[in-house]
């Protein structure tokens, strides 16, 4: 039987769209081998998988005793350097699980499911072992919607990340909140309760009765799938949202995610969310208000995805068997 190792990076500086992807790969890829999780083991559920517990910045001094694995997969954004000098002394196999086009060397294979990623993209890496585009995609099929959505009623559904680690989500609320009265709309907040924004995230959702915060796992996706409108950073989360067919406010965090971010701006799948700009606040109220263009939108999300058959299983087999 092959095994698999999965470097995962969760913790509380990061949120939970690492881990919860590379979960569904798991189930996807279940009786092709058996799986083990490398990462700090208090922020993983409870799975029937081996956990070798470190955090990733310290991964070059782990100590602990690895065997050798047919396959390492790598989903992080930070520490790659260390993590595939780290990997090469237990598999001769590493694929990447990347988003944005950035430090991909040393691995042997690049998974990104970005939709509008084409493997040109990846310069001087051997395209035969670049998958890219939506038919890669394993996101959780819970996020998909049964019925059209629908925008009699704007719902929004606004989160940073499970922790809000770079402090944004309150100032999108301080935004939405000086939104004229006269407009009408629901706003659902997700974050975790472990979040050190927490209480000032809930002292101010409690004041504004447009507000509504989601304390609970079991109530996040009930509320995501009756929201019509996400805000986001760009993100695990935006590809989610796509598979709902949602129109997606979003904006970047880091340098590295332009390229992404131009791509979809210009093929109208998302609007520029520049909730630091004073003007931005006309703008925005035009876009939601825009109807016409919130269900060209929303169409053209929910196909993004499901009009590709996925291709993961043959990838995986094909590596596994050494074919590729």
């Amino acid at each position: 039987m092959n095994k698999t190792l999965f470097i995962i990076d969760v913790n509380q500086k990061v949120g939970n769209g690492h881990l919860s992807r590379s979960l569904k790969l798991i189930k996807i890829l279940k009786k092709e081998s058996k799986f083990y999780l490398l990462g700090e083991e208090k922020f993983f559920p409870k799975v029937n998988f081996k956990i070798f517990n470190v955090s990733l910045n310290k991964i070059k001094n782990y100590k602990g005793r690895l065997t050798k694995f047919n396959l390492i997969i790598v989903d992080s954004y930070r520490f790659r350097s260390q993590i595939m000098k780290f990997s090469r002394k237990i598999s001769s196999k590493i694929l990447l699980i990347d988003d944005f086009i950035k430090d991909y060397f040393g691995s042997n294979y690049v998974i990104n499911q970005n939709p509008l990623i084409r493997k040109k993209d990846y310069k001087d890496f051997n395209k035969n072992k670049i998958f890219a585009g939506g038919k890669y995609t394993f996101i959780d099929l819970n996020f998909k919607r049964k019925k059209k959505i629908n925008f009699k009623d704007i719902k929004i559904f606004v989160n940073c990340g499970l922790y809000d680690q770079k402090k944004q989500l309150f100032k999108i609320l301080v935004f939405l909140n000086k939104l004229p009265k006269l407009f009408k709309f629901t706003c659902f907040v997700a974050l975790s309760k472990k979040s050190i924004n927490f209480k000032k995230i809930e002292y101010l959702t409690n004041k504004n009765n447009r507000f509504y915060l989601i304390k609970n796992q079991s109530d996040y996706l009930k509320k995501l799938k009756s929201s019509n409108i996400s805000i986001c950073p760009l993100g695990v989360s935006v590809w989610e949202r796509f598979q709902l067919g949602m129109p997606v406010f979003t904006f970047i965090t880091d340098e590295n995610q332009k390229i992404v971010f131009k791509r979809l701006q210009k093929n109208k799948n998302i609007f520029n969310f520049k909730y630091k700009e004073k003007k931005y606040k006309n703008i925005f109220l035009n876009q939601i208000s825009n109807l016409n263009s919130l269900k060209k939108m929303s169409i053209k999300n929910e196909k993004i995805f499901f009009n590709n058959k996925s291709n993961l299983i043959n990838v995986f087999k094909n590596i596994y068997k050494n074919k590729i």
